[in-house]
């Protein structure tokens, strides 16, 4: 019916329009991969507590815990929120996304870096992507199709972000 194919058009312009943004976004990154000259500093712990519940739905049944250095209520850190929120996001929802029951973030730091550890109980990534699926178009999953997920850009431009931030991001073997 009429409806039906309407609906089915503005789901596809949507998804269009999303792919689009990433596109740009990481093109963005990949163009202007300058650094700034300093970064404003932030405090990073509520910044993330904050983050994590505008990400998570308690009502869902997703869980998602904080964790950090007991010493440490107050950890100021240079970050750009905005950039840095939309990588952290990105690697959170995936991680409640292949969740089996939970995720976690930890905060580790030190004087000359902070450390974000994103984690779930899922099946993990295997050892042979690990090094790819930061790469742009990559998708563990060569199966998946348009309805179970994104086109591999979300990790790629969390990626250029982090480096942006001259930091780095990797996937290792959950503990």
């Amino acid at each position: 019916d009429a409806q039906t194919y309407l609906s089915q058009v503005r789901t596809d312009a949507l998804e269009i329009e999303t792919l689009v943004d990433d596109m740009l976004t990481y093109a963005r990154f990949e163009r202007e991969n300058q650094q700034p000259d300093t970064l404003a500093r932030h405090e990073l712990i509520s910044w993330l507590q904050t983050l994590i519940q505008s990400e998570t739905q308690p009502s869902a049944g997703e869980a998602v815990t904080v964790d950090y250095q007991p010493e440490a209520d107050i950890l100021i850190a240079p970050f750009e929120p905005t950039y840095l929120g939309w990588a952290v996001k990105n690697v959170i929802r995936n991680a409640v996304k292949y969740a089996a029951g939970k995720a976690s973030v930890r905060i580790d730091s030190d004087d000359s870096r902070c450390l974000i550890h994103i984690d779930d109980d899922g099946p993990g990534i295997p050892e042979s992507d690990r090094a790819h699926i930061f790469k742009p178009f990559f998708r563990v999953d060569k199966s998946r199709d348009k309805h179970s997920g994104g086109y591999g850009l979300g990790l790629a431009i969390a990626k250029s972000i982090m480096i942006w931030h001259r930091g780095d991001i990797v996937a290792e073997r959950s503990a």
